[in-house]
């Protein structure tokens, strides 16, 4: 059966299509995906580690996989809303023997991260997913960009995840299983006006999964990387006050999920092994056209910012 949990509303772009084309775009994705058939129970008593697993897409995932019986470890730097995430993981447990953390990691500090991934080994001896979800976008034009957005943008979104990955590296190799899940963003694809540095930071960390898997190709430890578009998230709130005018109207293409939504849709792929996971068929056609014809998709955004008054 043809997924349909993301209606229409969510796509603006695919109002102007007929209703043909929807269903043949429609099932020309269920088609290219993997089967997800009995994901749910793929993650049951694994090991998790989730950066950034207190707000966002983060949080959401953490739930999820607490409810499907997963020991679930939150990396993330609010105190508040850690305790908050510990709070609400002990509530969606779904066994008595489940175990849950939520530890105050910086992911741009490259010693906290190798001391917190040591001291995690030591406690439960193994790995089984780490999820890199912190992430964030500060959108202005480059030229009122400041520095320490830049900056933050880069390390957390980029360095984070690549700081993640080696830290862990060693026991997952040890294992020789597992799988890494970084999350990217649409963003990865398509770079415009307002996100330039958030688009390059993202981008890097797709290039950065598909190198990180190659080698991990003599093992049986898997990447996946993911593209979510807007969700509708505390830090999709926060981006939405810098905003220019122009980014909006770009970015609106993709629609707006939320973050419920696309945590299933990520772990349906985790559990299919997807190298790629773009949330929502719609937006899996996007993705296609920002790989494939990226010039394309470079001319449009071109077209729309010099029509700009």
């Amino acid at each position: 059966m043809i997924d349909c949990s993301f209606p229409i509303h969510y796509l603006p772009w695919m109002k102007q299509l007929p209703r043909r084309a929807i269903l043949l775009i429609a099932l020309f994705a269920w088609v290219a995906t993997p089967s997800s058939a009995g994901w749910k129970t793929h993650f049951l008593q694994k090991n998790i580690v989730i950066t950034g697993g207190s707000s966002g897409i983060g949080r959401s995932l953490a739930l999820k996989l607490a409810a499907l019986g997963a020991n679930v470890t939150v990396f993330a730097r609010d105190h508040d809303r850690l305790s908050a995430a510990l709070d609400e993981l002990n509530e969606a447990r779904s066994r008595d023997d489940q175990a849950f953390e939520a530890l105050s990691v910086d992911v741009r500090d490259y010693d906290q991260v190798q001391n917190a991934a040591h001291d995690y080994i030591e406690r439960h001896h193994r790995v089984d997913i780490l999820i890199n979800s912190a992430g964030f976008c500060y959108p202005a034009l480059l030229s009122d960009l400041p520095p320490d957005e830049l900056k933050g943008m880069v390390e957390t979104n980029l360095l984070g995840p690549i700081f993640l990955a080696r830290a862990f590296m060693k026991p997952l190799l040890a294992q020789s299983y597992g799988q890494v899940v970084n999350i990217a963003s649409m963003a990865s694809f398509f770079s415009f006006v307002g996100i330039p540095a958030y688009s390059g930071a993202k981008a890097g960390l797709l290039a950065f999964s598909r190198g990180l898997k190659n080698e991990f190709a003599k093992t049986n430890v898997s990447v996946s990387v993911v593209f979510p578009p807007d969700t509708q998230t505390p830090g999709f709130d926060k981006e939405n006050e810098t905003k220019p005018v122009i980014t909006r109207k770009l970015s609106a293409n993709g629609g707006v999920l939320s973050p419920d939504l696309v945590a299933e849709e990520i772990l349906k792929g985790v559990a299919a092994r997807q190298f790629q996971i773009v949330p929502g068929w719609g937006n899996w056609v996007l993705s296609a056209i920002g790989q494939h014809l990226p010039g394309c998709a470079g001319l449009f955004f071109d077209w729309q910012w010099r029509k700009e008054p």
